[in-house]
């Protein structure tokens, strides 16, 4: 029987501060890129960083560095070996390092929005069947249900991040060790709910936009 995995003891975080751009010369077609760095750039091999990439279905990735050899960094995971999608040569760009999380305390429900596949539809004339192709998926969503904790170190930094409206990184850390990395925009409403006998609540909403990253424990 296949093991059901639940969501039971996960903590969900958000990059709290981010390192100053790391110029990248390069990034390899590999099943893990590698980029190669500046010289000096101080990247170690466990450290959380963000892609900024010439290569659109890599920029805004994060990633976890699994190697270090001089000024080449290994992006654990990040495949870029169709050269179609990666055209050699153009990938080069800027790492940034997650330096500190924040955790949410008190998420209540964590819930994908989005993300169907789309398809085209049609018929040709000498056919009497219909036919169908995948195109693209729906942009993606999380949302979040989290207890009324203003005075906690995370609602300052989700605040921080809505009203910056840049993309700040995600962190989902399940019970056992696994891990998944999302990048993308947060809002928070900052008005909670108040209803007799129940807990004061948040609504937290995070758009991605890049690609999440999942790594087992």
């Amino acid at each position: 029987m296949s093991k059901i995995r639940l969501p039971n003891g996960s903590i969900v975080s958000i990059a709290s501060t981010i390192g100053p751009d790391i110029a990248m010369s390069a990034l390899s077609n590999a099943s893990s890129a590698v980029a190669t760095l500046s010289t000096g750039h101080g990247v170690t091999t466990g450290s959380i960083v963000i892609v900024d990439s010439g290569w659109t279905e890599v920029d805004g990735r994060v990633a976890r560095v699994s190697a270090v050899s001089g000024d080449d960094v290994t992006l654990e995971g990040i495949n870029t070996t169709d050269t179609d999608v990666f055209p050699p040569g153009s990938g080069a760009g800027s790492l940034r390092v997650v330096t500190a999380w924040t955790q949410l305390v008190g998420v209540l429900r964590f819930e994908r929005q989005g993300g169907d596949q789309e398809y085209w539809e049609g018929q040709f004339m000498e056919s009497s069947r219909r036919i169908r192709v995948p195109t693209v998926r729906a942009a993606q969503g999380i949302d979040m249900t989290v207890a009324d904790r203003p005075d906690l170190p995370w609602y300052a930094a989700v605040v921080a991040a809505d009203e910056s409206g840049e993309p700040m990184p995600m962190r989902l850390v399940l019970k056992g060790g696994s891990i998944l990395l999302y990048n993308g925009t947060w809002s928070i409403n900052r008005t909670p709910t108040t209803t007799v006998n129940e807990a004061m609540t948040l609504d937290v909403a995070f758009s991605l936009s890049a690609d999440v990253t999942r790594y087992n424990a």
